[in-house]
């Protein structure tokens, strides 16, 4: 962002979304939660996010807050840097590989056979994990 004073200021465009839906770009000045308190207000819903601390305290009572699978498997590749013979660390890597692979089949394939709420997730952990999640 430019402020007519010669001056460059870092500025950010906070996401909103749903799945399949339309996509909402809001723009701050800052990366504080002012900007997601003000867009969200009381919202109740599930919140999606990278965990970042602005999203904390944020929406209605009854707002969910759900982690993202590929920011967590990053927390599991650090942990196996720094422990290479850390096993469980190496498990749940392999085993969130797996999960992302059969997501991506899925959605290459464009499946067409209907599995219900929840059922795509327990048949992709049975087939990826043997149960484990």
């Amino acid at each position: 962002m430019h402020d007519r004073r010669g001056e460059n200021h870092q500025a950010y465009l906070w996401q909103y979304g749903k799945p399949g839906g339309e996509t909402v770009f809001d723009f701050c000045l800052g990366r504080g939660r002012e900007g997601p308190r003000k867009f969200l207000g009381p919202w109740e819903g599930i919140l999606q996010t990278d965990g970042y601390a602005a999203y904390d305290d944020l929406g209605g009572p009854k707002l969910v807050h759900v982690g993202c699978w590929a920011h967590a498997r990053r927390k599991f590749v650090d942990a196996v840097k720094v422990h290479p013979q850390d096993a469980a660390a190496i498990a749940m890597v392999t085993r969130m590989d797996a999960l992302f692979l059969i997501d991506r089949d899925a959605r290459q394939r464009k499946s067409d056979t209907p599995r219900g709420a929840g059922g795509l997730m327990s048949w992709a952990a049975s087939k990826a994990v043997g149960g484990f999640i």
